[in-house]
């Protein structure tokens, strides 16, 4: 039924720590099952690679 994101930044020494949250309510019980088995690990998969574009941005984005 509905997926929400969330993301957290925090100060971390000299760099930022980002913390990625997803929080899925399922349309049933049986996508919640499937959610459960395959689903974290997609999104985890797709996490990274947005921060992994978004890292590339920042480098790209700073002066040399």
């Amino acid at each position: 039924r509905s997926t929400e994101a969330f993301i957290e930044l925090h100060a971390d020494g000299s760099g930022t720590r980002v913390v990625l949250r997803s929080v899925q309510e399922p349309a049933g019980t049986l996508k919640g099952l499937v959610i459960r088995l395959f689903g974290k690990r997609e999104v985890a998969r797709h996490f990274d690679r947005s921060l992994d574009a978004l890292a590339q941005l920042v480098r790209s984005d700073q002066p040399t």
